[in-house]
């Protein structure tokens, strides 16, 4: 399917060439008959630059097919997290960039909020985990999982001790948390920076 960023800049671009496949085909053909001589003209039938003009038609609809599934994989997740589908698609950016898969993030976030929940409920291994961060259980629970995303990210970056930091993260993020240690070290400022990155990139 490619990375988040490739799917946002292209979406508009495939749906584009959708408009433009019939013409580019067709001036493909014309310049290429232009540049050679006449009896090579003759060769190349209308109905070869039929099935040229279809065929690029073709790519682009099976582009545009794809990309609009995964905008709707995209709206169904984030509407589970609780959070925009932009949020989410600048989040599993972030995390691309770090090595971490999209799939790996969203189950990740599933795995915090799960985690969070049993936290203010008073129990899980989160509740400890969150306690030792500095954080205060309740008023944290209170907040949209892409702030609690983010504070989470600003405190595991500060602890120095490696062993300790993927304890932490473990603990929040499930057996996921050591795979997302990676792009948790960039802290809060990293990872905004690249969420708004991408969004220069779809042209916002």
């Amino acid at each position: 399917m490619g990375t988040v960023a490739t799917l946002a800049v292209n979406v508009i671009a495939n749906t584009g060439s959708l408009n433009k496949g019939l013409d580019s085909a067709g001036k493909k053909a014309k310049g290429f008959g232009s540049g050679i001589a006449g009896a090579m003209k003759a060769a190349v039938s209308p109905a070869a630059l039929a099935a040229a003009a279809i065929a690029a038609v073709g790519v682009a609809l099976v582009k545009v097919n794809q990309a609009m599934e995964r905008l709707d994989e995209v709206a169904k997740k984030s509407a589970s997290l609780g959070i925009s589908g932009q949020q989410l698609m600048g989040f599993q950016h972030a995390a691309e960039l770090a090595g971490v898969a999209a799939g790996g993030f969203n189950s990740a976030m599933q795995k915090m909020q799960k985690g969070v929940g049993e936290a203010m409920a008073g129990t899980g291994k989160a509740k400890a985990a969150l306690e030792m961060m500095g954080i205060e259980v309740q008023a944290f629970g209170a907040l949209n999982a892409d702030e609690q995303f983010l504070q989470l990210a600003d405190k595991i970056a500060a602890i120095e001790n490696p062993s300790e930091r993927a304890a932490m993260a473990t603990a929040v993020f499930g057996a996921a948390g050591a795979d997302m240690l990676p792009m948790l070290m960039q802290g809060r400022d990293a990872i905004e920076g690249q969420m708004d990155a991408l969004k220069g990139l779809q042209g916002e």
